[in-house]
């Protein structure tokens, strides 16, 4: 795709940084020339190539990623690390920095604590983005302004992202994919937990992770040997015996209800979970 070549607008961060949640530091694009920063960036970077490639690591050990088209790359501040351009076409990135408030968990839903990869499905949406970021900055910086554009410069990209399509790895990380892999299951346990009283299906909760149900249910079966559903079943069971033994008032069809089944399907699958009906369990 054509990119046009905005020349880098830097922006005044200081006098803002108490009344806005982040302030825009610099925007543009380029052609990325190869660059090492031993110290890291001082402020939040987002990267995006629109044509070419380029390789991109940390500087703690982490192996090599090739960066394509379309390819978003999130790097906290002060995030060592090096980069190089591929080939003989030139590496057109566009990228925006930020400061940010000492909200840690703003900063890390734009960016995260580690270097993060995504692919976009529409790029020429995100330039449009970051165009009009770079209206508002330099010369005529407007605060506001450029902070309420790039935080929809952010929603943009986060609708727009595909975690199915990593950058490919050239060299093993010690933490990277895992990590992320983690805080994947994590939150879907956490989605389960909050939804024990309701029906949930596997696609309701693969969209919600940013998932595909397949890479969802492999996940699942790699850290916890079961499948989404059959681990919430499973807590349900668990919850429900809690329940029933600490709530003497509860009868077993208010104690089904409240984790989501039915009492006679509840009572079947206590059963074969327990040994026992529950309310042999209680009678205990």
């Amino acid at each position: 795709m054509l990119m046009r070549l905005l020349p880098q607008r830097s922006n005044p961060v200081l006098h803002d940084r108490a009344k806005l949640p982040f302030v825009v530091y610099t925007v543009g694009t380029e052609h990325q020339q190869p660059i090492a920063r031993l110290q890291g960036f001082s402020a939040h970077q987002l990267f995006l190539t629109f044509a070419g490639s380029g390789r991109f690591r940390t500087l703690d050990g982490s192996g090599w990623r090739t960066l394509s088209a379309g390819t978003l790359l999130t790097l906290p501040a002060d995030c060592p690390y090096e980069c190089v351009p591929l080939g003989d076409e030139p590496w057109r990135i566009g990228y925006v920095s930020f400061a940010a408030a000492s909200s840690e968990s703003w900063t890390e839903w734009i960016v995260g604590r580690r270097p993060g990869f995504a692919t976009i499905r529409e790029p020429e949406l995100a330039l449009a983005g970051l165009e009009r970021i770079w209206d508002v900055s330099g010369p005529a910086f407007d605060a506001w302004a450029a902070c309420e554009r790039s935080f929809a410069y952010c929603l943009l990209l986060k609708r727009q992202m595909d975690p199915d399509a990593a950058p490919p790895r050239e060299a093993a990380s010690a933490d990277d994919s895992g990590a992320y892999a983690e805080r994947i299951l994590d939150a879907a346990i956490r989605y389960l937990h909050d939804h024990l009283d309701r029906p949930v299906a596997i696609a309701e909760l693969a969209g919600f992770v940013g998932y595909s149900q397949r890479q969802l249910t492999r996940l699942f079966r790699r850290k916890l040997k079961t499948t989404p559903l059959r681990y919430l079943q499973d807590y349900r069971l668990r919850t429900g015996d809690s329940l029933l033994k600490d709530n003497l008032q509860l009868t077993i069809a208010q104690t089904a209800a409240s984790v989501g089944m039915s009492a006679e399907y509840f009572s079947k699958m206590y059963k074969k979970r327990f040994g026992r009906l529950p309310s042999e369990a209680r009678a205990d």
